[in-house]
């Protein structure tokens, strides 16, 4: 899957159940914008940066849990990881592995 991007404000309108393209992003390792802040989430969800190397990569569901609750003025949207990213692996704090991406850019629009 080439890199795509889809704010929560549009799975939030389909419904989260009948989004046609929840299986595959499911597989998928995203980054999570701050449309509100214009910064990418730093890893554990620790603040912002607008430093690519130190933005978070996770997989979709984790990061769809970490952001459900945030309302529309947050502008919240997940860009996919392309594979042939560059990554390092970062610890989570439940011991899991996650990677943060070497490059990317902020997301242009919505894409499903």
């Amino acid at each position: 899957m080439s890199q795509k991007t889809i704010s929560l404000c549009h799975i939030n309108r389909i419904g989260l159940s009948e989004w046609r393209n929840r299986e595959r992003w499911s597989r998928c390792n995203v980054r999570i914008w701050s449309g509100e802040h214009r910064l990418w989430w730093r890893t554990n969800a620790c603040g912002y940066t607008d430093d690519k190397q130190e933005a978070w990569v996770i997989d979709f569901p984790t990061a769809y849990e970490h952001t459900r609750h945030c309302g529309p003025e947050k502008k919240i949207s997940y860009c996919t990881v392309p594979r042939a990213a560059s990554a390092t692996v970062s610890h989570r704090d439940d011991g899991s592995s996650a990677q943060t991406v070497v490059s990317s850019n902020p997301p242009s629009g919505e894409k499903s």
